[in-house]
């Protein structure tokens, strides 16, 4: 069987208009997904920051400081086992978080001394 001439202008239907794209494989030693960094680890140093600029907020403070903390230590197991990237930020938001629950723990034994020793430390 014969097909029938291209028409005129030098497109041919019966061809594909361009190759299909076909990625590269991965070299030698490269490991999709490895090397990204860890979304935990973002969002505990991020959680343990915002922590700590709100602990004049203790309802809000504490919490974030806690979930700073545990995002920190799950992401760190995540980091060490997977190869990724966010060690650093993991141990920042554990120090972050940490850092804000002691401001808090000072802040509490500091108001409690005074209003047990019956001093109002808010007055001239």
């Amino acid at each position: 069987m014969t097909y029938p001439p291209p028409p005129p202008g030098g497109y041919d239907p019966y061809q594909p208009l361009a190759p299909e794209y076909v990625p590269p494989p991965p070299t030698m030693g490269q490991v999709p997904g490895a090397g990204a960094t860890n979304g935990m680890a973002i969002a505990s140093m991020v959680t343990g920051i915002v922590s700590l600029l709100l602990f004049c907020c203790t309802f809000l403070s504490v919490p974030a400081g806690i979930v700073a903390v545990v995002l920190g230590l799950v992401s760190l197991n995540q980091v060490n086992q997977r190869g990724q990237e966010g060690k650093g930020m993991a141990i920042a938001g554990i120090a972050t978080g940490g850092a804000a629950l002691l401001v808090q723990a000072a802040w509490f034994i500091f108001n409690g001394f005074a209003m047990l020793s019956g001093t109002d430390i808010w007055s001239d």
